[in-house]
């Protein structure tokens, strides 16, 4: 089966990815803005392709609401509301939830119905929280309660009820919209790698065609992308390690995977994250590979890491460490490729070839 309007969404989402994956690569930092032609295309491409089903209108109606949660946590998430304009897109989507709650009433379906009102209520009370400028515990705790009502309900009326499976992604668009918001909020992911993996979500949320290795077990696309994004980010690490070792780098085992040494007198030229600490003392100078979880606690707690690009546009705020760096001779970074490359690649081989993991599990079956 060929889903055309999910292949328009598909070449949007790449286009967008590979643009982001240059800026994250450049500059560490994607704009939100960058997302904007993934969501035009994208969004009305799912949503065209969900009317294409049975009982097409139903699935469109359950497709809107959690598209326009999604898109509410974003325009609350990069826009301060501090006037009544900017009020239009929270009071639309409420009055969106609110359509097809009465929608869902009249053909019958109470739980979808509930649904609505009550998303229709939480978006009320986060836009009236976000208007007077107020930012406590609710803030970030509104979307796990949509997205999980979401979730609930859909997968449960696709099981129980409906007995079809299709319902049952919108379910899963919602759990996996969940995930990666949590991702974000706990930092496991950068900002730019949570909203990309929710926009996927949104805008691919099953395969367009059959790939040539054929559909996975859980054909969910969100879910072929994530695990081939995490396969593909095993790759870096594994030949960084043979780099190393080829090249006669001396750290402990595990920085081998993780890191490189560069130059002292380039390394702000370089791309990625210092993982040493360096200091003179009585002018000796000392050095200390960060412990993984010094460093992970540091960036969960909102620490920053020193990045080579800081060193390189702000050489005065970091001249101390700069000079040190060029008195130690070496100093050794981490690899810099942001999580979204592997995302992408994720996405292009998803699409065409299908899901690494059941192709690998299939090749050992059959060995």
């Amino acid at each position: 089966m060929i889903l055309v309007p999910l292949i328009i969404s598909v070449i949007a989402v790449v286009i967008t990815l590979c643009y982001a994956s240059y800026l994250d690569i450049i500059d560490r930092r994607v704009p939100f803005n960058t997302w904007v032609p993934l969501l035009v295309v994208g969004i009305p491409g799912a949503g065209l392709a969900f009317l294409s089903f049975n009982d097409g209108f139903l699935l469109f109606a359950g497709y809107a609401g959690i598209a326009s949660a999604t898109l509410l946590l974003a325009y609350f998430n990069n826009r301060e509301i501090n006037s009544k304009k900017q009020l239009f897109w929270p009071v639309l989507v409420i009055g969106l939830q609110i359509l097809t709650g009465l929608y869902f009433i009249t053909i019958g379906i109470t739980s979808i119905f509930l649904l609505s009102i009550a998303a229709a209520f939480l978006f009320l009370c986060a836009t009236l929280l976000e208007y007077r400028g107020r930012e406590n515990l609710f803030t970030d705790t509104w979307p796990i309660i949509y997205f999980l009502m979401a979730a609930f309900s859909w997968m449960y009326y696709g099981i129980a009820v409906a007995g079809s499976v299709t319902y049952v992604y919108l379910g899963m668009t919602a759990i996996f919209c969940l995930l990666f918001y949590l991702f974000a909020i706990l930092r496991l992911f950068g900002g730019a790698d949570a909203w990309a993996l929710m926009f996927i979500t949104l805008t691919i949320p099953f395969f367009p065609f059959t790939p040539l290795s054929g559909y996975p077990p859980i054909a969910f696309f969100p879910f072929t992308v994530l695990v081939n994004a995490v396969i593909f980010n095993l790759i870096a690490p594994i030949s960084l390690l043979f780099l190393n070792l080829y090249r006669g780098n001396k750290a402990p085992l595990r920085y081998l995977f993780l890191a490189y040494p560069v130059d002292g007198e380039q390394v702000q030229n370089s791309f990625g994250f210092i993982i040493e600490e360096i200091r003179e003392t009585n002018g000796t100078i000392e050095r200390r590979f960060l412990k993984l979880g010094e460093a992970l606690g540091s960036l969960m707690k909102g620490g920053k890491r020193i990045y080579t690009k800081d060193l390189r546009l702000h050489p005065e705020q970091y001249s101390h460490e700069i000079s040190l760096y060029k008195q130690a001779g070496k100093v050794w970074i981490s690899y810099g490729v942001p999580f979204i490359v592997p995302i992408t690649a994720g996405v292009i081989f998803g699409i065409f070839v299908g899901d690494i993991l059941t192709i690998c599990l299939n090749f050992l079956g059959g060995v």
